[in-house]
């Protein structure tokens, strides 16, 4: 009986907004991999067009982020949903933007998705690998390399075993 609680004095969690999500979890996660200084319009709350109209009639939809390179072209979108909410709803609508800013890339650069409570953070180079948890948000230089990787990476199935490496005679 010591152990027992009395949850009628129990008090309700507080459910955080999306914006108060953003201002003081996801912004914070950002600034430690060094996007600090994002302005609204451009790098918070950008707008896109190319969204399906089954989803918006616009065809208009507001990406929460996007991280730019030096060059213009989009990095990476990062959706966010409030901290009471799984971040893994936002996928879709993070992968929609993707979609979009892809189509206005000068280059058709895709960018880096990621989807966030604050809590959870899921990063998903889809054209690539599976999404995957991450415990923050990667730095420019770092996401350049991701995209660079894209691009230079070998494909395994026509390369051939260097002999002098793995042995002769060896399967």
């Amino acid at each position: 009986k010591e152990r027992e609680q009395d949850t009628a004095t129990m008090d309700i969690p507080v459910l955080v907004s999306e914006d108060k999500t953003r201002r003081y979890y996801i912004d914070v996660l950002l600034k430690e991999a060094g996007w600090d200084n994002l302005q609204y319009g451009r790098d918070l709350e950008y707008k896109v067009q190319g969204m399906p109209t089954s989803t918006n009639s616009t065809g208009i939809g507001y990406v929460d982020y996007v991280l730019w390179d030096d060059n213009g072209e989009a990095l990476a979108v990062v959706e966010a949903k409030g901290t009471s909410h799984d971040p893994t709803k936002g996928k879709h609508q993070a992968k929609l933007y993707a979609d979009c800013l892809q189509a206005q890339s000068k280059i058709a650069q895709r960018p880096v998705i990621y989807y966030s409570n604050g809590f959870k953070t899921f990063i998903w180079d889809d054209l690539f690998y599976a999404p995957r948890e991450i415990q923050g948000f990667h730095t420019k230089d770092e996401l350049k390399y991701i995209i660079q990787r894209r691009r230079t990476r070998l494909n395994l199935n026509n390369s051939e075993p260097n002999l002098e490496i793995a042995g002769k005679g060896r399967p």
